[in-house]
């Protein structure tokens, strides 16, 4: 258990590098910051990206979010250390093999300069990050008992009603 959480904690760190580097490589190009919360829609999670949230003893679900994901509150994502993928993804440039374009700009505020060329190794293989997402996420259902959570999407305004193992953190503790 311990080794796919920590694979799932530097899924987490290597998505937060990237970031990191576009954003110092295109600083003019990208526009997200703190109080920006256009993106902030998401309403579920896999079963892996929930255990991490409910982990974090601060996060706190707004009641009624509008549409919103159900931690931003005054605009601030309130889970921001604990965040899932997607959120420390979005405002990126992606490629996929889905993509009838060769890539895909995720905010409309971002890298809207159409006289800029982006080097390719700037833009985001977001096949390959869900994929290691989907991986970890059946590997950690398969571990906690839990096959039927693998398909499964966990409701952000629900994390409260899910049980996961209370033995998870002592088995952590032992492998």
């Amino acid at each position: 258990m311990k080794e796919i959480l920590n694979s799932y904690s530097n899924l987490l760190v290597y998505c937060d590098k990237f970031w990191d580097s576009v954003s110092g490589k295109y600083p003019q190009l990208v526009k997200c910051h703190a109080g920006c919360s256009i993106c902030c829609e998401l309403q579920s999670v896999s079963a892996i990206e929930a255990y991490f949230i409910i982990q974090d003893s601060k996060y706190k679900i707004l009641a009624d979010a509008k549409g919103q994901c159900p931690f931003v509150m005054n605009n601030l994502c309130n889970i921001y250390n604990n965040r899932p993928l997607i959120c420390r993804t979005h405002g990126l440039i992606f490629k996929s093999s889905e993509f009838i374009d060769s890539f895909s700009i995720s905010c409309p505020y971002n890298f809207n300069d159409p006289e800029i060329e982006i080097d390719e190794s700037y833009i985001m293989d977001i096949d390959k990050v869900t994929m290691k997402l989907a991986h970890l996420n059946l590997a950690f259902c398969k571990l906690i008992g839990k096959t039927e959570w693998v398909s499964q999407r966990f409701q952000l305004k629900n994390l409260d009603h899910y049980q996961f193992p209370p033995d998870l953190t002592r088995v952590e503790e032992n492998e």
